[in-house]
């Protein structure tokens, strides 16, 4: 990074100056993390970058996604279900159009959840669950009385 960047307490300057010079090196044609030649016409990493960012975002995913799933249970809250290949966040209110309307942000829901500290109104539903209740008005079938 630059001699003189602004020290990481200031969040505002330091924004500021690390787009300004995210910019510069893109206009330059290198790349942002390592400042080797990008070799693309488009993006801000060199190919090698582009791999090891790639895997470090999804490293991250998982391990917020592994955060949310112990924080709320690890297992679907209707059904019991424990595999965690099926299991999915769900807002207990159905209110996620809402959710994702109020604060786009939240577009990762994982990651959302551990930056605001796992808040009340969402649980772990198994696929066939969660689908269940978004197409009979908010009820899982396994609920549903015969």
């Amino acid at each position: 990074m630059p001699t003189g960047y602004p020290k990481p307490e200031n969040k505002a300057a330091y924004s500021r100056v690390k787009s300004k010079w995210r910019k510069r090196r893109c206009e330059l044609g290198i790349c942002v993390r390592c400042g080797k030649p990008r070799n693309r016409p488009t993006g801000w990493y060199c190919p090698t970058c582009v791999k090891k960012t790639s895997v470090e975002s999804a490293r991250f995913r998982l391990e917020h996604r592994r955060l949310v799933l112990e924080h709320y249970g690890n297992k679907c809250a209707c059904c019991g279900e424990i595999n965690k290949g099926f299991l999915s966040i769900d807002h207990v209110n159905s209110n996620g159009a809402e959710h994702y309307r109020i604060d786009p942000t939240s577009v990762n829901l994982s990651r959302w959840l551990v930056k605001h500290k796992f808040p009340d109104g969402f649980q772990i539903l198994c696929y066939n669950c969660n689908c269940g209740r978004a197409y009979n008005k908010g009820v899982c079938p396994h609920k549903q009385s015969s």
